[in-house]
């Protein structure tokens, strides 16, 4: 698969679904969870995109470098939060504990799951003191204009050829009925 047919298929149509599904729910944890993990995978693509192996990128150890780079992507008030200490008490936080590490506040309105309220304004991730603040549908809204702006790097470098994923469609998805279908 080549990589715009990734963003096109992928991130686009399942990621974006899954996203604001969670959001349109009232999940909030599973969205931030979401969100870092697809972030993650999206600031890999930005690291091949800039001309790294996908074997190293996505290999072990390289998920902070990762987010560390899609925050460098996503704009100004992304790239100037520490990706160290985000990862570690957002994601962490959520990924090990449930709760993010200290005094904070996930906000999510499941009314607007593909984020068309133009009032989000501010980075979505705000550290104050011993206080994290967390919008998931301005986060959401971000990663959106995140994924356009790759795409869009990707045809003025010319390589929207490049192979990704080799193996991506040796994952089955199934949605079962019943507990009669596991294999």
């Amino acid at each position: 698969m080549n990589i715009v047919d990734f963003i096109d298929s992928t991130v686009k149509r399942n990621m974006y679904t899954d996203i604001s599904t969670t959001i349109k729910n009232g999940l909030p944890v599973l969205t931030a969870i979401g969100l870092f993990a697809y972030s993650e995978m999206l600031g890999g693509l930005g690291r091949i995109v800039d001309g790294e192996p996908e074997t190293i990128v996505f290999g072990p150890g390289q998920s902070n470098k990762n987010y560390a780079k899609y925050l460098s992507m996503a704009g100004k008030c992304y790239s100037k939060l520490n990706s160290r200490q985000t990862y570690k008490i957002i994601r962490g936080g959520l990924i090990h504990r449930y709760f993010i590490r200290q005094r904070s506040t996930i906000e999510i309105d499941p009314a607007d799951p593909y984020c068309r309220n133009s009032g989000y304004q501010g980075c979505s991730i705000r550290f104050e003191e011993d206080y994290v603040y967390f919008n998931v549908n301005a986060y959401f809204l971000d990663f959106m204009k995140t994924v356009d702006r790759l795409r869009r790097k990707i045809y003025r470098k010319g390589i929207e050829n490049l192979s990704f994923a080799e193996h991506i469609n040796e994952t089955e998805y199934i949605l079962s009925r019943s507990v009669k279908s596991i294999r």
